[in-house]
């Protein structure tokens, strides 16, 4: 055995130390050797030893060209295993998070060894282990990831949301048309059928109904394979919908949007319920405000219209969390619309919306004087104008909030609760183009592509799977059985509206010479 010189083992301790405390969580990546050499108190080469050192513990990964981050779990990280028992329960979460797809050929054993860092042995241990439990079959000298398929076709999976007008299931949530879109891919990928149930209180009752507005039983079909409870209403609502459709002691998957639900006595009680959590609140904010550190950027504001929702204050908490850790130079301003859950709301600001239709209908009467083919063009207007008299609400709103911001020169990076708002802030930074100001969105939606805009991606495509293949086969390895509660892992993904303020800073001292700029080295 080596010998360890106190150079080093001074930075394995301060590593240890900051790992069991928390300041990193499983996924972070570490700040630059340079600088976690200056917080040891130590040189970087020391720093670099130790970090191989947790990496030999599957504490730490590194990754070449992307730096250092803490391995994923779904457990502690003080808390993680060793051996080949910690690498099969890497490789059985990078299933489950989609880097392996259901169905997919696993890379060879001699990518996989080198992809994680282990001896033969170790992996051939862990992938055997992984096969006896059903998740992978070998394969041409490798291994396939299992593909759960329902056995019948004519089979269907019950997707219960909470919806009232004027909410709509699939503006719940900006990721809501992402996810009811998917899972009807996904369903029809299993060559099942997927039914869409929209649930609410009535009084003291609950009522249920389908897509077409007709009151429908639940927990009664035979032919229902099981069901995803998308389980956040108001009041605990979910809890009762939740003990009806316990009586069928079908597999019933329900999501949560970040935040724990209070169900462990009822989970405890049915082992036929499985939790799924987006990391939609604290954790993905956490894992943004370790990027934007990176990249140097010490003061940063948070925005957001809805900031009466728990995800939008997740978020905030976690960018706080991590700012807080990282000294008194490093802050988050915070700009938010603190009575606001959902953009219907901001209806309320701009009653009567009568007053503002009359812009569009000049010759706008009461309904009892309105000609009947006018009043029903009329209806079906409604609720685009009603959408547009949000967001053009949201957006009076918000521009306040940009206007105050945008005179704090100490801040360099906005962070927006989604990218609905991202959007905003682009528009409205267009107006001050001297101005170098990254910006960060959630939800990676389609038009953050077009973009360029930075977002954080919440992975709901693998979430998806992981919840019908439970559904399929709740017997299975769909989800983890050392858990009750699994929740995805989603990824930053980096386009043009983020930049290194390192970098800039860098360049801008470097003496010109002609029209080229020489880089220190």
């Amino acid at each position: 055995m080596k010998s360890i010189t106190p150079a080093v083992a001074k930075a394995e301790k301060f590593l240890r130390e900051t790992l069991d405390n928390g300041t990193w969580r499983p996924g972070d990546v570490l700040p630059s050797i340079n600088s976690l050499a200056s917080s040891a108190g130590v040189s970087p080469v020391p720093m670099w030893k130790a970090i191989h050192l947790l990496k030999d513990e599957e504490l730490l990964e590194v990754i070449q060209g992307s730096g250092v981050r803490v391995c994923s779990s779904q457990e502690p990280v003080f808390a993680l295993r060793k051996g080949w028992m910690g690498l099969r329960d890497r490789i059985h979460n990078d299933i489950l998070s989609g880097r392996y797809p259901p169905g997919s050929l696993m890379p060879s054993l001699k990518e996989l060894r080198v992809n994680y860092g282990v001896s033969f042995q170790t992996l051939k241990k862990a992938l055997d282990n992984l096969a006896s439990e059903g998740s992978i079959v070998p394969e041409h000298r490798t291994y396939r990831v299992v593909s759960f398929t329902a056995k019948k076709s004519h089979m269907s999976v019950v997707l219960l949301g909470w919806s009232e007008p004027p909410v709509e299931l699939q503006r719940r949530t900006p990721w809501g048309e992402d996810f009811l879109r998917i899972c009807e891919n996904v369903c029809s990928q299993m060559r099942l059928n997927l039914k869409i149930i929209r649930y609410w209180s009535c009084g003291d009752s609950v009522v249920f109904s389908d897509q077409n507005g007709n009151s429908v039983s639940i927990g009664k079909d035979s032919l229902v394979l099981g069901y995803i409870l998308w389980a956040e209403s108001p009041d605990d609502l979910y809890r009762r919908v939740l003990s009806f459709i316990d009586i069928s002691r079908k597999p019933v998957a329900v999501l949560q949007e970040g935040s724990q639900l209070h169900l462990s006595e009822l989970t405890g009680q049915n082992r036929m319920v499985k939790m799924f959590s987006i990391a939609t609140g604290s954790s993905a904010a956490r894992k943004v405000a370790s990027f934007l550190l990176q990249l140097g950027h010490k003061s940063i504001s948070y925005f957001s219209a809805f900031h009466k929702s728990d995800w939008s204050k997740a978020r905030l908490y976690g960018l706080q969390e991590i700012y807080s850790r990282n000294g008194s130079e490093s802050k988050v301003y915070q700009y938010t619309l603190d009575s606001y859950g959902y953009s219907h709301e901001f209806i309320e600001a701009l009653k009567p919306p009568e007053r503002f239709l009359k812009k569009f209908l000049p010759d706008f009467n009461p309904v009892n004087q309105m000609p009947h083919k006018v009043f029903e063009a009329f209806n079906r207007l409604r609720p685009e104008l009603t959408s547009i008299l949000a967001s053009e609400a949201i957006r009076m709103f918000m521009h306040t909030l940009f206007s105050k911001a945008i005179k704090n020169d100490d801040c360099t990076a906005w962070v927006c609760s989604n990218d609905y708002i991202a959007f905003m802030a682009m528009d409205y930074l267009k107006e001050y183009s001297s101005k170098k100001i990254a910006l960060i969105g959630f939800d990676d939606t389609f038009e953050a592509f077009r973009r360029g805009l930075t977002s954080y991606n919440f992975n709901i495509q693998a979430l998806v799977q992981l919840m019908l293949g439970y559904i399929v086969n709740p017997a299975g390895n769909a989800v983890p059985k050392r858990n009750n509660t699994f929740e995805n892992e989603g990824m930053l993904v980096e386009r043009t509206t983020t930049f290194n303020l390192n970098r800039t800073i860098n360049l801008q001292l470097v003496p010109q010479c002609g029209n080229e700029l020489r880089e220190r080295h």
